[in-house]
């Protein structure tokens, strides 16, 4: 009869190591399963973070676009506004000579003597 009580000890000593080792088991089962929850979360997250920035470089691609067209149609614009100021100020350097020769022929041929601007404003205000 002491055998028995004796191979019971030995049987529940085997059964807490066994208890033990299917709770550790469990406990890293359930890590595991916990990591894979936060690594699909983190994929999903990625994802997310991914296209959002695939989107804003399209969209920042799409206004530098933008401001090159603007910048280009301001320098059409300019360039357009330069030939102009340099033909008004031709058409007044003509003007002014046409203006002096009249004033000579005027002195030199006895007519009365008429009293012209000796020169216009020629300043163009700035482009804004």
């Amino acid at each position: 009869m002491q055998n028995s009580p004796a191979k019971k000890k030995k049987n529940k000593k085997g059964h807490k190591k066994k208890n033990i080792k299917e709770e550790k088991d469990a406990l890293q089962e359930v890590d595991r399963t916990m990591y894979n929850i936060q690594i699909a979360d983190l994929t999903e997250k990625l994802a997310r973070v991914t296209n959002r920035c695939a989107e804003l470089e399209r969209n920042n691609d799409l206004e530098r676009e933008k401001a090159n067209s603007l910048k280009e149609g301001q320098c059409d614009i300019i360039a357009y506004l330069s030939r102009q100021v340099e033909m008004k100020n031709n058409e007044i350097f003509d003007l002014e000579n046409t203006v002096s020769t009249l004033k000579t022929v005027c002195t030199y041929s006895g007519f009365p003597t008429i009293v012209f601007p000796t020169s216009f404003n020629t300043s163009v205000p700035p482009i804004l």
